[in-house]
């Protein structure tokens, strides 16, 4: 593993922490910001999307980052 890949999986690492923190003190909007700033070809980005999404009673695209993840 190179230098860059490692400090993007850094990023996108601490971006999921940020993100869960934002979740679980119910600031929705701003976890889904976060996340809609990068990519992560894991899954977790999406699952986390759906989460938030799902919060929002926004289950259509709930549904579709589900299915992405």
């Amino acid at each position: 593993m190179g230098q860059g890949q490692a400090e993007r999986e850094s990023s996108v690492s601490s971006h999921e922490v940020a993100a869960r923190k934002f979740l679980e003190s119910d600031q929705i909007e701003s976890a889904i910001t976060l996340l809609e700033q990068y990519e992560d070809a894991s899954g977790v980005r999406d699952a986390l999307l759906g989460a938030a999404y799902f919060r929002q009673e926004k289950y259509g695209i709930a549904a579709e980052c589900l299915q992405r993840a």
